[in-house]
């Protein structure tokens, strides 16, 4: 894991133009907690609409991210294997992890609906 990070640090000092990139869109991620405003809850639809569908699209998104790249780093250590069979179980874990996490993104996404439709709301979506 060390060499991962070095490796992504490194990339990152040796092209510059990637700093602006990676800032962008670390602002892009909290600009709505930076600009937030006073929650108000007025019914309990709004708790559905301005609490649950936020945290699940961040959660979607970020672990769909982090999925994809689990699975890149799989793929990596498949390639680098070299026919070790203790370096392909952990290859495998991976992508098995990796898919988890893809499940649990898609539940992230659909949990405001089911919460919704479990309350009696109309569900107008996230």
């Amino acid at each position: 894991m060390e060499k991962i990070k070095t490796y992504f640090v490194g990339q990152l000092l040796n092209r510059p133009w990637l700093a602006p990139a990676a800032l962008f869109g670390v602002m892009q991620f909290f600009a709505p907690f930076a600009y937030a405003q006073t929650l108000t809850i007025d019914n309990p639809q709004d708790v559905n609409s301005k609490i649950l569908c936020p945290i699940a699209g961040y959660m979607f998104y970020i672990l769909i991210g982090l999925s994809t790249i689990m699975i890149l780093y799989a793929g990596f250590q498949y390639i680098t294997a070299g026919g070790d069979s203790e370096k392909v179980g952990d290859a495998t874990k991976t992508i098995t992890y990796a898919a988890v996490g893809i499940a649990v993104a898609l539940i992230a996404k659909a949990f405001p609906n089911i919460v919704a439709s479990i309350l009696g709301q109309t569900v107008n979506g996230c």
